[in-house]
């Protein structure tokens, strides 16, 4: 059942199909490897860095809340090791919904969470407009410590591209 807010993002039968669909697929994908926290101590242990990391998040609503503090002691750890690492964080799943202007007083933790992250840390917050798109959220929806980018999954590939490795942030 969806909270009263967020029924009007969805339009019956198609989306929900691809709302599964999403779903499924993050599912199969995060039970193929191994989690996050593992993950970030794999690449602390390695002794050699990577240029960056690119932090995925794709999870359900309300799921920025447990993703971003996990993410900001991902990066001191991994900073503490290698200071010179960059790091990014691309949010393609229900939770992305929450960085919406109009949820700034109700989701006052997730903002200032996203907000230190880009201003503070220096790792840009990217969101998929296609997802926010099909629920009709527009790009100027978002706040400016939110970078809007055509596509999730090619934001990733664009900095794996450059280096980057994926992490997966899982619970």
């Amino acid at each position: 059942m969806l909270l009263p807010e967020y029924q009007n993002h969805f339009r019956m039968p198609s989306v929900l199909v691809l709302l599964a669909w999403a779903c499924l697929s993050s599912a199969v994908l995060q039970a193929g490897s191994p989690g996050s926290d593992k993950q970030v101590q794999a690449l602390i242990d390695a002794g050699k860095a990577p240029v960056g990391v690119v932090f995925e998040v794709a999870a359900e609503h309300g799921g920025l809340q447990w993703a971003l503090p996990k993410i900001k002691g991902y990066v001191g750890a991994l900073r503490a090791r290698y200071p010179q690492m960059k790091f990014a964080v691309v949010s393609h799943g229900d939770e992305l919904f929450a960085l919406q202007k109009k949820y700034r007083r109700r989701e006052v933790k997730t903002h200032q969470m996203a907000k230190n992250l880009f201003r503070d840390e220096q790792v840009p917050i990217h969101i998929c407009q296609t997802y926010a798109g099909w629920s009709g959220v527009q790009p100027e929806d978002f706040p400016d410590y939110v970078s809007v980018s055509t596509q999730g999954p090619q934001e990733i590939k664009n900095y794996q591209e450059f280096g980057y490795q994926l992490i997966r942030v899982t619970r």
